[in-house]
């Protein structure tokens, strides 16, 4: 081999192997649900009263972004790994009326939302 030609097999190998270095620590990976970083995410707290009054109500479901919780005789609920942004925070039980609302929920932060429920009229 000539000199010319040792110098552009060794620029292509030393290019190559940057490259593989480059991709196996993840600098130039998709962003998506998978590999090694993942979204931020944060979580969401409260308790869940009856309309009017700071009586708790219990076995409602709290729901936001994927995350589920049922509240325990206090009312309380914690929801964690809640995606950030604006998500849709939601709490269901067949007596009460439906409570829906939107949230900003904030990377490795928890935030705080207390509910009012109402009776259903069913």
């Amino acid at each position: 081999m000539k000199m010319p030609e040792i110098k552009r097999l060794l620029t292509v190998l030393v290019l190559s192997s940057a490259l593989l270095l480059l991709f196996a620590a993840g600098g130039c990976e998709k962003k998506g649900s998978y590999g090694p970083s993942s979204a931020a995410s944060g979580g969401v707290t409260g308790h869940v009263y009856l309309a009017g009054s700071l009586k708790p109500i219990a076995n409602i479901i709290v729901s936001c972004g994927g995350a589920v919780d049922t509240t325990a005789k206090s009312g309380h609920y914690s929801l964690s790994n809640v995606p950030i942004g604006s998500q849709d925070i939601s709490a269901t039980n067949s007596y009460y009326q439906t409570f829906t609302s939107k949230i900003t929920v904030r990377g490795n932060e928890i935030t705080t939302l207390d509910i009012f429920m109402s009776y259903s009229n069913k």
